[in-house]
C-alpha cells in the first residue's frame, strides 16, 4: 500500500512530460496559439509550483505533529485528583501529618493521634484522595464547595457556596499515591441528616500544583447517600464525576 503511491507519482510525471512532448511538437494552428513558454520553463513553473506545495504540505504536517507533542506533554503536566471513600481502619495506615483537613467554618477540624475528631464527631466527611497521574504533586489544597440538597425527585432545594479553611502539612504527593482528607461539613450535613428523604451532593474544588510549580483547578462533583438511609456514621459517596484540571491563571 506504502508503494502505491509512489508508482502512481511516477506515473503522473512520465504522463505529464510526455504531454508536454506532444503539445510543443505539434505545430500551433493559429499564430495566437502558438507557445510564448519553452517546454523547459514550463517544466521548471510546474516543478516549482509542485515543490511549493509539498513544503506547504510538509509544514502543515509538522505543525500538527507540533501541537500533538504540545498537547502531550500539556497533559503529561495536568496534575489529576480523585475523591473515594475511606474506611476508619485505614486511617492508621497514614501518618496524621499526611492529612488534609478543610471546613467552612473558618477553621480546621482537628484530630488526635487516634485520628478521633475533636469538633462534631459524625458530621464530618471523610475522604481519600488520589494523585492519578504518574507525575508528583507538590501541594493539593481544598480551596471551596458548593453545596446542593437534593428532595427524592433530585429536584434541588437549597444551593450555597462555601469558602473551605483548609490546612495541608504534606509537600509532596507521589504518584499514583493516596492521602486522607477531612471535610467539615457540619452546617451543611445538620440540614439533611435528620431528613432521610433529602440527598446532598457536593462539588468540591481544590487548588492543585504540579511539579513545576504551576496551579490547576479542579473540581470533582460527588452525591452522597443519606447516612441515616446508609446506616453509617457518615454518608457514603454513590455517585461521583471528576472534571478535567484548568491552569490557574
Amino acid at each position: 500500500m506504502k508503494r502505491f503511491p509512489i508508482v502512481l507519482y511516477i506515473i503522473l510525471v512520465g504522463l505529464f512530460l510526455g504531454a508536454i512532448q506532444l503539445l510543443f511538437s505539434i505545430p500551433a494552428p493559429h499564430p495566437w496559439l502558438g507557445a510564448v513558454w519553452e517546454a523547459g520553463d514550463l517544466i521548471t513553473f510546474v516543478g516549482t509550483v509542485s515543490l511549493g506545495g509539498v513544503a506547504v504540505y510538509q509544514t502543515k504536517k509538522s505543525n500538527e505533529i507540533s501541537f500533538r507533542l504540545l498537547q502531550i506533554e500539556e497533559a503529561r503536566r495536568r496534575p489529576q485528583i480523585d475523591i473515594r471513600e475511606i474506611h476508619e481502619d485505614r486511617l492508621r495506615q497514614y501518618n496524621l501529618q499526611q492529612l488534609i483537613s478543610a471546613s467552612i467554618e473558618g477553621n480546621y477540624v482537628h484530630v488526635n493521634a487516634e485520628w478521633e475528631e475533636k469538633v462534631n464527631e459524625g458530621d464530618n466527611f471523610w475522604f481519600e484522595i488520589k494523585n492519578v497521574k504518574e507525575m508528583d504533586v507538590i501541594n493539593i489544597r481544598p480551596i471551596a464547595v458548593t453545596s446542593q440538597v437534593l428532595d427524592p425527585n433530585g429536584n434541588c432545594v437549597a444551593s450555597k457556596q462555601y469558602s473551605l479553611c483548609a490546612s495541608c502539612n504534606l509537600n509532596l504527593i507521589q504518584g499514583h499515591d493516596t492521602v486522607p482528607f477531612l471535610l467539615g461539613m457540619d452546617q451543611i450535613w445538620i440540614k439533611v441528616a435528620e431528613r432521610p428523604n433529602q440527598s446532598l451532593s457536593l462539588c468540591l474544588e481544590f487548588k492543585v500544583m504540579n511539579y513545576e510549580g504551576e496551579e490547576y483547578i479542579q473540581r470533582i462533583q460527588i452525591a452522597m447517600v443519606n447516612a441515616y438511609q446508609n446506616n453509617s456514621l457518615t454518608p457514603a459517596i454513590y455517585d461521583k464525576k471528576v472534571f478535567k484540571s484548568e491552569l490557574f491563571t
